[in-house]
């Protein structure tokens, strides 16, 4: 991970300072830094709350052990310490700075959400056991990353130079897009399922119909014929309500209930089949419980197809999610000149000599590799050769802030 270190070079050199004060706030916090420094993130957090204990409205102790919980992946608690920090603050920087690392806490926790509830490809139960309704899932992630791009709107409030925040936003934006359509997508799904399952429950009416009259045949000892033509004109309702279905699935739907319900169907088709073997050999009587066993079938499949359709993926959305991303990417590169610009100079939130103001930078996205297999990974992009770009244009690191209050 790259940092903003111009901010803690300078410190260093009052790091023997920290150990022999280290009931000085403004030592626990440098020594904290210098604990920061070296990725040793729990010392650093100790030194940060040993800081606060001595002076409770120590922002920068308190920005910065912010800063600690969000690189030991402690993103409530981060997050609420950013909160502090923001409420209490009294100045555009500082503020803007708080409310962009809130903004990262915030998005990062919006990215757990997303992988932990639609990346696993297991449907998620409620406390009942009944699985969850995949639109409410969907609704909840997206209101946790309407958060951080709030938390960016305000960051640029403050600071409207701030470009990364802005590059941040519009990867919220993004991802918020790609939930919606996969929502309608959801929606549409469902709409299309129910009208199947009142297909099927029409189909299974006139499979009914069909075995009464069969019934009523046999009873009066007419030919046959009748029977055969009547079934026949069922069983190829049946095929285009198959067909249907095998499109639906093509086009990117899979649920649980429509592989189910093909199931129904499939078995309904081959007792139709058999029915219409037993009426041709004159088996009326086994041709009439075929016929009931196809109708009870095809119920059963109209009752599968009304339930929830958890949807874990769409062609379409796929399609549609690839090129989003495509011109994010073209966003990021158009952003990545100025970013290693930003790296090689004076960081955007470098704290001035005697400010007790907060550090530059902000908390890194975690980036895994790999194609988009579920979701979560299509929304995110995980795309290892997009890993690097993405790495510059939308990283700010998170340095902490220096503890050069004016004692």
């Amino acid at each position: 991970m790259k940092r903003a270190i111009i901010t803690m070079l300078v410190l260093s050199a009052f790091a023997s300072i920290a150990a022999a004060q280290d009931a000085d706030p403004r030592s626990l916090v440098i020594d904290g830094n210098e604990s920061f420094r070296g990725e040793a993130f729990e010392r650093a957090l100790e030194r940060y709350e040993a800081a606060l204990e001595a002076d409770p409205n120590d922002l920068v102790a308190e920005f910065n052990r912010g800063c600690a919980l969000y690189e030991l992946g402690r993103l409530d608690e981060a997050a609420e310490a950013f909160r502090k920090v923001y409420a209490a603050a009294k100045d555009d920087r500082l503020e803007a700075q708080a409310s962009y690392n809130l903004g990262r806490s915030e998005l990062d926790a919006a990215q757990r959400m997303l992988e932990q509830r639609l990346g696993s490809g297991v449907p998620e139960l409620d406390e009942e056991g009944r699985p969850v309704d995949l639109v409410e899932i969907i609704d909840d992630i997206d209101r946790a990353y309407n958060g951080a791009a709030r938390q960016f709107r305000q960051a640029l409030r403050h600071n409207p130079s701030d470009a990364e925040a802005g590059r941040n936003l519009e990867i919220t934006r993004h991802r918020q897009a790609m939930l919606r359509e996969l929502r309608e997508q959801v929606e549409q799904a469902r709409q299309a399922m129910q009208e199947l399952a009142q297909q099927a429950e029409d189909i299974a009416a006139e499979q009914e119909d069909a075995a009464n009259d069969t019934q009523d045949q046999m009873d009066s000892g007419d030919s046959p014929a009748n029977a055969g033509q009547q079934q026949s004109q069922v069983s190829d309702m049946t095929d285009g309500l198959s067909e249907q279905m095998e499109q639906l699935e093509q086009q990117g739907v899979r649920s649980p209930n429509l592989e189910q319900a093909r199931q129904s169907v499939e078995r309904a088709r081959d007792q139709q089949r058999a029915a219409e073997d037993a009426i041709e050999q004159n088996e009326i009587e086994q041709a009439e419980q075929l016929q009931r066993d196809a109708s009870e079938s095809l119920r059963e499949a109209a009752q599968e197809l009304r339930g929830d359709p958890q949807q874990q993926q769409q062609q379409e959305g796929d399609q549609q999610a690839q090129q989003s991303s495509g011109d994010q990417e073209q966003r990021d590169q158009q952003g990545s000149s100025d970013e290693q610009q930003q790296e090689t100079g004076e960081q955007p939130g470098q704290q001035q000599e005697g400010e007790g103001q907060s550090g530059s930078g902000q908390p890194s996205e975690q980036e895994t590799d790999g194609e988009p297999d579920s979701v979560a990974d299509m929304i995110i992009d995980r795309s290892e050769n997009r890993a690097e770009q993405r790495d510059r244009a939308q990283r700010r690191a998170i340095p902490p802030a220096a503890g050069g209050k004016d004692w």
